[in-house]
């Protein structure tokens, strides 16, 4: 017999009637599905297989690119190998059939077709596998709302493109921290169409606009439609310096000459980024020794403990300009000022990245 394969229009009428069936009560979870729901699932999966092959060949083939431009040791080199012969494009796509056909109880065709669907459940689970085997960068997917969300800023309701992304966000001006999210969520539309980041893309120098550097090209809108680069002004860049100084002191009174190299080099402080795996190799050449790049992460974790220890948050804190007004007063504080005071208290990776985005 001829195999039948089906369009997205015929798999959204299976998808509905799916849906319909689970609203009346039948088989609303996976262990009580009648037979009907059990075919429809499966005449889902079986229509939906090349569109999974697809996913399963960019998963793969881009892995492959991003380790050839990585310098790894030669036992890395070997283990990367090693693991990469157990992968093939059939285990990832039963890895998003599988994932199917376990949440096609939760598929709601007001939140999206059944493309964006499978995008999201499917496609993650094989990225997940994939980057867990071929040691690729793993972005997390966001949910079926964030999909809708910056599905209606396009002109169809459908899937956004790179370029509509990016002219929805310079339309609608967002400002702040905003913009981490933003970055989050392009990210995650590039792993999901299988373009994954590679651990040794730089990031911008400090020198240039962030911004404009991840989001924005001339071809995609007028320049007074640009938002203005995020530099401080002269007194909070005096307060940033001072700031600085007070970082670097902590650094150098509290953290080992080891631990110091690492979070210096990691956390690109001398304005140049590296992967772990190249930090680990430019702690082997400086030290003369032979770690493994767990051995060098679990020391740049220790150093984090160091620096978040509450007798430095503090002093960190008392020594930031734009925070230190508040620790004083006993008056009521407005929202932004309670949050910016608890930024500062909690010193996570966030604080050292703000740092390291002002140049140090």
């Amino acid at each position: 017999m001829t195999k039948q394969y089906l369009g997205w229009e015929k798999l959204n009428e299976l998808g509905q009637k799916y849906h319909e069936l689970v609203q009346e009560g039948n088989g609303t979870t996976v262990e009580n599905r009648t037979s009907e729901q059990v075919e429809i699932a499966n005449t889902i999966v079986a229509g939906t297989k090349d569109y999974l092959f697809g996913i399963a060949l960019r998963l793969i083939q881009s892995s492959v690119r991003v380790n050839s431009e990585r310098k790894l040791s030669l036992a890395s080199e070997k283990e990367r190998i090693g693991t990469a012969k157990t992968v093939s494009i059939d285990d990832l796509v039963q890895e998003g059939a599988i994932a199917i056909l376990r949440r096609m109880n939760n598929y709601d065709p007001d939140k999206g077709s059944i493309e964006e669907f499978i995008a999201v459940n499917a496609a993650s689970v094989m990225h997940r596998r994939a980057a867990k085997l071929l040691y690729s960068v793993y972005v997390k997917l966001h949910t079926q709302t964030d999909v809708r969300k910056l599905s209606r800023a396009t002109a169809d309701d459908s899937l956004p493109t790179r370029g509509e992304i990016i002219m929805a966000l310079s339309q609608k001006m967002i400002q702040g921290e905003e913009w981490t999210r933003i970055m989050a969520a392009q990210l995650s539309y590039d792993s999901m169409r299988g373009e994954l980041v590679g651990v040794d893309t730089p990031l911008p120098s400090p020198d240039e606009d962030w911004r404009n550097s991840f989001f924005y090209r001339p071809s995609f809108e007028p320049r007074e439609a640009r938002i203005p680069s995020p530099l401080p002004s002269p007194e909070e860049s005096a307060g940033l310096k001072e700031f600085q100084t007070h970082v670097y002191r902590v650094m150098r009174e509290k953290l080992t000459h080891k631990e110091r190299f690492i979070v210096e080099k990691y956390l690109g402080m001398d304005g140049k980024e590296r992967s772990m795996d190249h930090v680990k190799n430019e702690y082997c050449t400086e030290f003369e020794v032979d770690v493994t790049r767990q051995s060098v992460y679990n020391i740049y974790r220790k150093a984090l403990g160091k620096l978040r220890h509450p007798a430095r948050r503090l002093f960190l804190v008392e020594h930031q300009p734009s925070t230190t007004k508040y620790l004083r007063r006993k008056e009521k504080r407005t929202k932004d000022q309670n949050d910016a005071l608890k930024a500062f208290r909690e010193l996570t990776t966030r604080e050292m990245r703000i740092l390291r985005l002002y140049g140090f």
